[in-house]
């Protein structure tokens, strides 16, 4: 049984609910991808105790030197920011 998203949680997932539908829109190939990487910053965010309305350029960077840290690419790292 899944357990219930906070309110926190909700916004978030409304959020890239709505990117999803923006990236189909524009006819984006790598839309998974995106979605993936998307959520992948929010559960690092969600770690901080914070979202996506309420990031700073200070979680930005934790999150990229988290990234460097597991050895991605720069072009990946790129292609998730641009995300």
């Amino acid at each position: 049984m899944m357990a219930q998203p906070k309110a926190q949680d909700q916004s978030s997932i409304n959020l890239v609910e709505r990117f999803n539908e923006d990236c189909n829109l524009r006819g984006m190939a790598s839309t998974i991808d995106y979605i993936c990487r998307t959520k992948e910053f929010y559960a690092f965010l969600e770690v901080r105790g914070k979202n996506a309305l309420n990031a700073t350029r200070d979680d930005l960077k934790a999150f990229l030197g988290r990234l460097k840290e597991r050895g991605i690419k720069a072009t990946t790292i790129d292609r998730i920011f641009h995300a």
